[in-house]
């Protein structure tokens, strides 16, 4: 029986293997451009090549096909089909291949062309080619496995009155950015992060350009992010996120947002903001309370001292004189309530040594119930 059950277990893991080695195998293609952007106004045709190239271990079974598509604030891309969308393109799109296949290492074109109605309307349409890896591919039956698909996104613009307009909707980094470097006076911060984000109110896409400078407090150049491009369409936001990681450990800083589109058009904004060690000002706190407990300790230590050779100097006004300062200091100070009674005692200030005696037993009574306890 367990030679029976054995051979079962040695089968299904040479099934299992097998099975997921061929669902495992290496399909890796390429798409370019990713972009395609046709200038063809109403009436117009326009015919451009997309390439696709198999790097993959197998033949390459490809399927095309045209959608809509929207971008929302955070990049998030959402498909329709065609004509869903009132700037859409996709119906004006026409590939010359369908389903087509691809040896390994070799590469196939795919011409695209898009033909603009007479009536067609100044400003942008636009639409997104998807090239999808599937299962071998017979014609006329469906139920295939898709792999994997790729995008290429199709810009189109009519002439005419072309508004490329926009702004910058929002621009932040945190007021007070809290750094905590890696000791407590140095070692780096953590990365400053910032948020932009940019609103399309033309009727044509933009290809906008974002920089953030960054000065000191003197309003000096510090540093400079690398450019980042995106494509917005019209009347949408698109949203961009960063960070420096190379800010300075302490201060007040600004911060100006720039954003290039359009024909040479600039928009900025401007924001400051503060940039504060934690733990820098946490050690800074820490030693200072040591250096304001050290100096109690010396004072009091050095106004003893003094009250002590005043009284063998039989200086008793001096010695009275620093043990009341040393007891503003610390008002339970057994000691020098002690050193006080014996003074008044040997100089029959009988008002003042009674008062104090009271005090003297108060304190040490105070004093045996802590020990017992």
């Amino acid at each position: 029986m367990f030679k029976r059950i054995f051979q079962i277990i040695i089968l299904l893991s040479l099934f299992l293997f097998f099975a997921f080695s061929t669902q495992a195998q290496d399909v890796k293609f390429y798409v370019y451009p990713l972009k395609l952007e046709m200038p063809v106004g109403p009436g117009e045709s326009l015919t451009e090549e997309i390439k696709i190239l198999n790097q993959g271990a197998e033949t390459l079974n490809i399927r095309t096909y045209v959608m809509d598509y929207e971008i929302d604030e955070n990049n998030e891309f959402t498909f329709f089909p065609p004509g869903y969308e009132s700037y859409s393109a996709a119906s004006w799109i026409t590939l010359d291949k369908a389903d087509f296949s691809i040896p390994t290492g070799e590469e196939d074109i795919v011409e695209v062309t898009m033909t603009i109605p007479e009536e067609t309307e100044p400003g942008g349409h636009f639409a997104i080619i998807f090239f999808e890896s599937v299962g071998s591919i017979e014609q006329g039956k469906s139920g295939v496995v898709v792999r994997g698909r790729i995008g290429t996104v199709v810009l189109q613009s009519s002439p005419g009155e072309e508004r490329q307009e926009g702004h910058i909707k929002e621009f932040k980094i945190p007021k007070y950015f809290f750094s905590t470097p890696k000791f407590f006076f140095y070692g780096g911060t953590q990365a400053v992060p910032w948020e932009m984000v940019f609103h399309n109110s033309g009727n044509v896409h933009l290809n906008i350009e974002t920089t953030i400078d960054f000065l000191d407090w003197q309003g000096r150049p510090i540093h400079k992010t690398n450019p980042q491009r995106i494509t917005t369409l019209p009347g949408t936001d698109r949203r961009l996120k960063g960070e420096w990681r190379d800010a300075p450990l302490i201060g007040k800083l600004t911060a100006i947002c720039k954003v290039a589109y359009g024909q040479g058009k600039l928009e900025t904004k401007t924001i400051s903001f503060y940039i504060i060690p934690v733990r820098t000002l946490i050690g800074l706190g820490i030693l200072l309370a040591i250096i304001i407990i050290v100096i109690i300790f010396v004072r009091r230590y050095i106004r003893r001292l003094r009250a002590q050779n005043a009284m063998k100097d039989k200086k008793y006004d001096e010695a009275i004189s620093q043990f009341k300062k040393a007891l503003k200091f610390k008002p339970d100070y057994l000691e020098a309530y002690q050193a006080l009674l014996k003074i008044y005692r040997d100089r029959k200030m009988n008002k003042e040594a009674m008062d104090l005696e009271k005090k003297v037993k108060s304190l040490k009574l105070k004093k045996s119930k802590l020990k017992t306890k």
